[in-house]
């Protein structure tokens, strides 16, 4: 049994001539976790600090669960010596017993408070979960904790949590076994980028209501085009004056800025504002809508004919960079009307998209059961990136 090294204060009853120095450790018997039927024994130590010798008389407890085991009642404690006293409790009934004994030495009395407790729980929880990071892609995202009981008897614990996000707590009520720990579960649903601070609130048996604080910091799944020396963001890759017939490469840095796996995938865009196929762009705009026939033949040119990025698709790891390869090739497109001469040319703006895909869990929370359901959509884009190419 647990005990308390402390002094115990004398109570004055009368005024003597001699100073009466006494110390009693502990200052109180405390018996823990005590079951009917069964017996405990504590010690009391007492210590003679005074010059003198001391005499002292014990006057027993007052309840019959209490006994003090001494020969005589009447002891002499000479100076600088102590003296054990074996208290004895024996409860006969599953509930808390609270008595007192007495010492008296000379006209001082010492009082000893006599505690008997059945046993309790002693509820512990963690009181923090942290998702850290996580990506705003819908996915459900659990989180386990423990309460842990250290007492010697069950106790029970129940939780509510109050706030508007898809957080569940489960299970939110039971009874955590003697010595013994259960698990509980926290889901939150990732579903828009926000920092998220919320509290539920715990009530555990034996002690204050207390507060489970929930903290997520959800951000975009983001995919990003670096230029390969400076890690800078292109928004526009310039290939500059290229001969027909020929090729010309250029690289980038494709990253995925965010904590989560991506899939990716490159895909160009048709109809874009800003789209050129092959046209002059220094030909007056009225000579150029009249030749209808150039302009027709131009709308059917297959982009991928003359512009291809390597790798096209993919997997990201959190945080990587990989080299992606652009390669342009004009053909030349004949013009009927015109003698194609040193000075034809033919410019192109075009617009590669780069697009994050994976799955995309929509949230629905069923209230009777307190449980997460899904519902699962095939290939639906998260997040993309337009890359202009001159």
């Amino acid at each position: 049994m647990d005990t308390e090294r402390s002094s115990l204060a004398l109570r004055d009853v009368d005024s003597t001539k001699k100073e009466v120095q006494l110390r009693v450790i502990p200052s109180e018997l405390r018996f823990l976790d005590a079951v009917s039927g069964k017996v405990y024994r504590l010690p009391l130590i007492v210590h003679n600090l005074g010059r003198w010798n001391q005499k002292m008389r014990f006057q027993e407890p007052g309840k019959p669960q209490f006994k003090l085991l001494l020969t005589s009642l009447d002891k002499e404690l000479a100076s600088g010596l102590q003296m054990t006293a074996m208290v004895e409790y024996h409860p006969d009934k599953n509930e808390d017993v609270f008595d007192h004994m007495f010492i008296y030495a000379g006209n001082k009395v010492l009082e000893v408070p006599l505690i008997g407790l059945i046993p309790t729980c002693n509820l512990e929880i963690v009181p923090v979960v942290d998702f850290g990071i996580l990506v705003a892609n819908s996915k459900v995202h659990c989180k386990e904790i423990s309460i842990t009981n250290r007492g010697k008897a069950p106790g029970t614990f129940k939780t509510e949590y109050q706030g508007q996000l898809p957080i569940v707590i489960s299970p939110s009520s039971g009874i955590v076994k003697a010595k013994s720990s259960k698990v509980i579960k926290v889901d939150f649903c990732a579903d828009q980028s926000q920092f998220v601070n919320e509290v539920a609130r715990v009530s555990l048996q034996g002690r204050p209501d207390t507060f489970l604080n929930i903290k997520v910091h959800v951000v975009e799944q983001i995919i990003e085009l670096l230029n390969m020396n400076s890690d800078r963001k292109l928004e526009c890759i310039r290939f500059g004056s290229v001969f027909f017939g020929t090729s010309k490469l250029e690289h980038a840095l494709l990253f995925n800025n965010s904590p989560e796996t991506v899939n990716w995938v490159a895909i160009m865009q048709d109809d874009c504002v800003g789209e050129e196929l092959g046209a002059n762009i220094h030909q007056r705009t009225d000579i150029a809508l009249n030749n209808l026939p150039y302009l027709n033949k131009i709308k059917k040119i297959d982009m991928t004919d003359f512009m291809t990025c390597v790798p096209n698709e993919g997997t990201l790891l959190p945080y990587q960079k990989i080299v992606i390869t652009f390669c342009f090739s004009p053909k030349l497109v004949v013009d009927v009307q015109k003698d194609v001469g040193p000075s034809h040319r033919q410019d192109y703006a075009l617009f590669v998209r780069f697009d994050s895909v994976g799955s995309k869990d929509g949230f629905l929370r069923d209230d009777n059961s307190n449980t997460m359901k899904s519902k699962y959509e095939m290939n639906k884009t998260i997040k993309y990136m337009v890359v202009k190419i001159q």
